[in-house]
């Protein structure tokens, strides 16, 4: 295990001892039929306890797929339930989020995962007129038989 950083300069609220993960659990176990999140858009409307068990049902696909804590995931989806869910399961599991700019390009696609070196990425399959999977393709072309999407 890593040591956890500490840090602190003059503050009038003390600092929290708790990871993200942690910290969530304890909201969760305190209050667990209030509202966690609300994603009009997308007809989400989950409590602490449903949120949490998102959460922790996509942490643990993710290492189930061999992700480390340290490791990178990026993201790369516009404002959706899913972003979500991937910011609270890769902290759950000490792994660090990449977010993945919405906009782009396959040419700052491609810079950006080279440079991030990503073990997964989680999208959506399109946004306005970017179609996340076919640029996906073009720059990885074995996903086609790889059985992944």
């Amino acid at each position: 295990m890593q040591p956890l950083s500490y840090g602190c300069g003059t503050a009038q609220a003390p600092l929290i001892y708790q990871t993200i993960g942690e910290l969530l659990e304890q909201i969760a176990a305190e209050h667990p039929t209030r509202e966690a999140l609300v994603v009009p858009h997308q007809g989400i409307r989950w409590t602490f306890a449903e949120y949490l068990r998102e959460i922790d049902r996509l942490a643990s696909g993710l290492l189930a797929l061999g992700i480390q804590p340290g490791e990178r995931v990026g993201i790369w989806a516009p404002n959706c339930y899913e972003w979500c869910l991937t910011q609270f399961a890769t902290a759950r599991i000490g792994a660090i989020l990449v977010c993945i700019n919405p906009a782009y390009r396959t040419y700052e696609l491609e810079y950006a995962l080279n440079k991030v070196q990503c073990r997964a990425l989680i999208t959506a399959e399109s946004f306005k007129t970017s179609q996340y999977l076919s640029m996906l393709r073009e720059l990885a072309p074995e996903l086609a038989s790889s059985g992944g999407s």
